[in-house]
């Protein structure tokens, strides 16, 4: 008798309950589907097309949606004639210029030198409302010099190889 009172009720619960559990993991999926969340992260890179001497990493740190930019680390790695007596190192002195919109910073490595990192905050060009669910850009242009002065006219310039890792952060 007590399996026969088990029947229509027990039989819907079972139903709800297989029902929910399969519900889950399809909202799930669909979730990530219509936010683009599950995309995998890519590399671009730009450069001179010919043989480069300066490779130049940059990668995405944080995004400060208050005031509209975004935080990028920039690390440079002599190549090829360019590299000094360590791999981090260029063979002799090197500028680099870092500019946006905003900012323009000069690096000067000197010859065997450890070339460091550089943060740098770029402005992004539109309103950043929709974050973290659109995309953004934003501008920055990396020019290298032999020697110490950053002028084009002085110095002859460096080709280099531009990695941008453009993932979500």
């Amino acid at each position: 008798m007590a399996i026969a009172g088990f029947g229509m009720r027990g039989g819907r619960r079972v139903t709800v309950a297989w029902t929910i559990a399969l519900a889950i993991p399809v909202g799930y999926l669909l979730l990530l589907w219509f936010f683009d969340v599950g995309a995998r992260s890519s590399e671009k890179q730009f450069g001179s097309g010919g043989e480069h001497r300066l490779n130049v990493y940059v990668e995405p740190l944080a995004v400060d949606a208050v005031k509209q930019s975004m935080q990028v680390r920039i690390d440079f790695a002599p190549a090829g004639l360019l590299r000094g007596l360590r791999p981090d190192a260029p063979a002799g002195d090197l500028t680099v210029v870092l500019s946006n919109a905003d900012v323009v910073r000069t690096r000067v490595f000197q010859a065997n030198e450890t070339m460091t990192a550089e943060v740098l905050s770029l402005d992004l060009d539109e309103a950043i409302n929709r974050y973290p669910f659109d995309r953004y850009h934003a501008a920055l242009r990396i020019r290298a010099f032999e020697g110490t002065a950053a002028t084009a006219e002085k110095n002859l310039p460096v080709p280099e190889a531009v990695t941008v890792w453009e993932g979500v952060l």
